[in-house]
């Protein structure tokens, strides 16, 4: 197997660290494993890809251009470090998509808050990236959300150099483009990105009573890690590629979603139908209670 030291330090790469401040339950580490190792198969099941395990590190499959490796960090065991990496292109290296960067960050911290509050909701983490400043035996860290907002500073005279987290890991211009766009009145802005961005009017009618969509909203938006959520309702209405967007909003992303759903002419009978083919019982069940259909 390629170095991984040298392999992150590549171009076509992007690390970052979930630093657990000491303390990393090792069963932690594990129960993240099997959780993305099951997420990597369903995304390769019929493309002969097989995660590669080994003692405390696991490569698996992104998609047919990028891999993930995942280990405990040897230098700070109390620290897992995250290696995306794009395969060669023409015996190129380049950057990872910055869509793949943040999905999979997503992913881990998703799954990491879930296993805490089921498992051990005492543990805290931060997510970081190696400072590119200070000597790397050092292994200091700086916390991502502030990389993405400002330049730490490392020492009286040294910045770090921010520019490829951001443009890895940070938010795009297509939240402007978007608010942008519905200003002009742009027929082409999904209806569900309209009441979020003051754009009031021309909303379809929800397919749903507010009070009872509200108590979908508790049931869908919490993520899961087989993403049968509203991301599977986003899918459905053709909205997949806005899924990055609509996470970094404030606002219930089922809700959000699901102003989209009467634009796309589909009915009461149709969302049953999406969660039963997502598995998701109990929304139906929760729909059926109050309506008594």
């Amino acid at each position: 197997m390629v170095s991984l030291d040298k392999l992150a330090k590549s171009n076509n790469t992007a690390v970052f660290y979930v630093n657990f401040d000491g303390f990393l339950p090792e069963g932690l580490y594990y129960r993240l494993v099997v959780r993305i190792v099951h997420w990597s198969q369903q995304r390769s099941h019929d493309k002969g890809y097989n995660p590669r395990l080994f003692y405390q590190q696991v490569k698996v499959y992104i998609d047919q251009n990028h891999d993930a490796i995942i280990r405990i960090l040897p230098e700070k065991r109390s620290c897992i470090q995250v290696v995306i990496y794009k395969l060669k292109v023409g015996g190129k290296h380049l950057e990872p998509s910055p869509s793949v960067c943040k999905e999979i960050l997503q992913l881990i911290k998703e799954n990491l808050l879930d296993i805490g509050h089921k498992w051990m909701k005492r543990v805290d983490f931060n997510v970081c990236v190696l400072c590119n400043v200070c000597p790397e035996e050092n292994l200091h860290l700086h916390k991502l959300k502030e990389c993405l907002v400002s330049t730490p500073r490392c020492g009286p005279d040294d910045g770090m150099d921010t520019c490829k987290v951001r443009r890895l890991f940070g938010k795009d211009n297509r939240n402007q483009a978007f608010q942008d766009t519905a200003v002009q009145g742009n027929s082409n802005v999904p209806w569900f990105l309209r009441p979020l961005i003051g754009v009031y009017k021309d909303i379809p009618s929800p397919i749903l009573p507010f009070h009872i969509m509200t108590e979908v909203c508790v049931l869908l938006d919490p993520p899961q890690p087989r993403a049968n959520d509203w991301r599977s309702v986003a899918c459905k209405v053709g909205y997949d590629c806005y899924i990055n967007y609509i996470m970094n909003m404030m606002n219930s992303p089922t809700m959000c979603v699901m102003h989209g759903w009467s634009e796309k002419g589909l009915s009461l009978d149709d969302f049953k139908d999406c969660m039963i083919a997502i598995n998701r019982h109990d929304v139906v069940g929760l729909i059926e209670e109050h309506l008594k259909l």
